[in-house]
């Protein structure tokens, strides 16, 4: 008797189509149901057990790391990474307790990029206290292999732990916190918190990027900068500061802001964009404002401080909001004190023809042989939107301080002199060209208001156009003469961090959908000339 056959599989396969048929819709449903189940469920483990690609992408790198509740991130490059990771592995205790022959081989492999992420306190994920939050370092690992074998060793000897979790790796000392996470066995986070790693990885495993975020996207450029970018929380930051007795002294000017930082052989330049509108939109403009104007041509080469913006009465707006407020009268009292020793009303005679293009300066006396002049002067510029009332406006105040006795007014040179009542001038005011009106104090008073002749103006100097020509708001401050003054407007502990540079320029852009774009220099001070060679020029 001839041996059976099994059927093949596509006869089994119509015979149990026909037996499926058979049953009753509710019994095909319900198998239906089991059967979906079961395929979601083998599709669920093959998924979390694959090796992991964040976002499917291979060539994804350590920006792609962050998590989006990060308060603030600094990527270096790979001029500036090893060296950083090698002075962290010197100073901070928590890397100098892991064991040698595991930390040296790090440092080696900090080549390509490094960075260093803080994490916000918010969202709180369950269980882990915001205090328990520290920073952490990630690197990207140039050669795992040595760092894998190393930690299945330590693991053998069971003096390191190692838990897995969706394909990634926790590592620790045994019966300790963890103080490392692997990721793709190619990126490697140190963290003195076990809190912060956690964190990291469950944003991680959930692909919550920072690089996805709308406000990332809409400050920082795709590329990465090529020395170091900066991103943080604004409010986070002043937080801190706050907590350190308002070390930075930081107002509240923006939401978030990323810099990319890039060293040029006049020193530092920061390019960057500010996010200062979450909602994205620019608010409407309070008026019709007339043409900016470049005002620094009009100002000595010897101008250490300049601030330059347009609508006079926008920035007192922000200071009688801001802190400088609580000291200061409050409303109707203010303006009472103003009127009583101007003789003029704020709001009336100033502010309201202002609109225009303003700076402040402060001027270094040139000439430091008399000791009995000022050693510098403050300057107000204002671009009068309407002369003959900016005209009247000066009137009225030179009137109230003649009547008074304050101060004697002199008219000369076709400007108008403020005298002591001993004769020494205080002050000068008058008119520049294009309808500007000036106000100098102090030792500005002897000044030619614009320079005249071979003398420079502020626009003209080698550093004041490294942030681009023409009119725009910004900021100049020459340190190195500002120290010697002791006039540096900054808190001391920026003060110190800024010791080495010699000038600071800042320059902004009007808000383009919620976003203001700026560039910063701190430049260095500038090379002393080399002294002639003696032997050199005896041998000529």
């Amino acid at each position: 008797m001839p041996a059976k056959t099994s059927p093949s599989a596509w006869r089994q396969f119509r015979r149990r189509w026909r037996v499926l048929r058979r049953r009753s819709p509710r019994e095909r449903w319900v198998i239906g149901i089991a059967a979906g189940l079961l395929l979601a469920v083998s599709a669920s483990l093959l998924w979390w057990q694959r090796p992991w690609t964040l976002n499917d992408v291979s060539s994804s790198s350590l920006v792609d790391l962050q998590p989006q509740d990060t308060a603030a991130s600094l990527l270096f490059s790979a001029d500036q990474s090893d060296r950083l990771f090698r002075s962290l592995s010197t100073e901070a205790d928590w890397l100098k307790a892991l064991p040698p022959d595991f930390l040296e081989p790090l440092i080696d492999q900090a080549r390509d990029r490094l960075a260093i992420w803080l994490p916000s306190s918010q969202p709180q994920i369950l269980g882990l206290g915001a205090g328990q939050l520290q920073p952490a370092i990630a690197l990207e690992l140039t050669q795992p292999e040595p760092l894998l074998d190393r930690l299945k060793t330590l693991e053998r000897q069971q003096q390191w732990r190692v838990e897995q979790r969706s394909g990634q790796s926790l590592v620790g000392r045994l019966g300790d916190r963890y103080s490392l996470l692997l990721l793709r066995n190619r990126y490697l986070v140190l963290s003195e918190s076990d809190a912060t790693l956690r964190r990291l990885l469950a944003a991680y495993l959930g692909e919550r990027t920072l690089t996805q975020s709308a406000d990332y996207r809409r400050l920082c450029n795709s590329a990465p900068a090529a020395e170091l970018r900066l991103y943080f929380d604004w409010p986070v930051l002043q937080t801190a500061s706050s907590q350190a007795g308002d070390a930075w002294g930081l107002p509240a000017v923006a939401q978030a802001v990323c810099a990319d930082f890039a060293t040029q052989p006049e020193g530092i330049q920061v390019l960057g964009k500010a996010l200062t509108n979450p909602d994205g939109e620019a608010p409407p403009p309070a008026r019709t404002r007339r043409p900016r104007q470049e005002l620094r041509s009009l100002v000595p080469a010897e101008t250490v401080l300049w601030f330059e913006s347009v609508d006079l009465e926008q920035l007192w707006q922000t200071i009688s909001g801001g802190p400088i407020a609580a000291q200061l009268p409050s409303g109707q009292q203010f303006d009472r004190d103003f009127e009583s020793l101007t003789g003029t009303q704020l709001q009336r005679d100033w502010l309201s023809w202002s609109q225009g293009s303003y700076a402040i300066g402060v001027v270094q006396n040139p000439d430091t042989a008399t000791q009995t002049q000022f050693r510098a002067g403050l300057i107000l510029l204002a671009h009068a939107s309407n002369r003959r009332q900016a005209e009247q406006s000066w009137q009225r105040l030179d009137q109230h301080l003649q009547k008074t006795g304050q101060l004697k007014v002199v008219t000369q040179a076709g400007a108008t002199l403020w005298q002591l009542p001993d004769g020494r001038p205080i002050a000068r005011h008058g008119w520049l060209p294009n309808n500007v009106s000036f106000l100098a104090v102090a030792a500005g008073t002897s000044l030619n208001l614009p320079p005249q002749g071979d003398r420079a103006s502020l626009a003209n100097t080698p550093t004041a156009t490294l942030t681009g020509d023409g009119p725009s708001d910004r900021l100049i401050l020459k340190l190195t003469q500002l120290r010697q003054l002791g006039l540096l407007p900054l808190p001391k502990l920026l003060q110190d961090r800024l010791q080495s540079f010699d000038q600071l320029h800042l320059q902004w852009q009007a808000v383009q959908a919620g976003v203001t774009p700026f560039e910063l220099w701190l430049t260095l001070p500038p090379a002393e000339p080399a002294e002639p060679n003696d032997s050199a020029t005896r041998d000529n």
